[in-house]
């Protein structure tokens, strides 16, 4: 599940039931390169789950375990090569994010700054 998926279908929760028809399925339309550079990437990675949990749309558990699987996925690709993607940059990304989050700065708008 995306994570906009999750802020949504937290935040209209409160109007009435959510339901998931078994009729309709989704189907994610990402490819392995991204539109992002990796370290713009890696910073959203972090930044944006936390900023869901702070917003109270996004668990804390779940957001965590996907920032702790973003980050040792970057550690190990950076490690052993992954020539599919930017893993350095993303892991770049990464630490500036968990040294915002470190600092109380939860701001994914910064991402076009970096």
């Amino acid at each position: 599940m995306w994570q906009e998926d999750i802020d949504f279908t937290r935040r209209i929760r409160r109007y009435g039931r959510v339901v998931s028809p078994r009729s309709f399925a989704g189907v994610p339309l990402g490819f392995q390169g991204s539109r992002l550079e990796g370290t713009r990437l890696g910073y959203s990675q972090m930044i944006n789950p936390a900023y869901l949990i702070l917003k109270g749309t996004m668990p804390p558990s779940f957001g965590i375990r996907l920032m702790l699987r973003n980050l040792l996925a970057n550690v190990k690709g950076a490690v052993l090569g992954d020539a599919a993607v930017d893993r350095p940059g993303r892991l770049k990304g990464n630490v500036l994010g968990l040294f915002y989050l470190a600092t109380g700065r939860v701001a994914p708008e910064d991402v076009v700054r970096l």
